[in-house]
């Protein structure tokens, strides 16, 4: 029997929501490092305040989310 070309839901399992909201947290706490570290590094005003516009807008995004 030739192997399936969909992929089990076994294969998927860990794409829960608390999981991907925990990927998605992660994801942002390290866009805000980069921007913050790139702000450090050339200067400019625009990108710390990208980076602080981004570390308000993290818990935001996480409210609608039941825990």
């Amino acid at each position: 029997m030739a192997p399936s070309s969909t992929p089990s839901a076994a294969a998927h399992a860990w794409l829960t929501p608390r999981n991907l909201l925990w990927a998605s947290v992660c994801v942002a706490v390290v866009t805000i490092a980069l921007k913050t570290l790139a702000w450090y590094v050339t200067g400019s005003v625009g990108l710390l305040s990208d980076a602080m516009e981004s570390f308000v807008n993290r818990p935001v995004r996480c409210l609608p989310w039941p825990w």
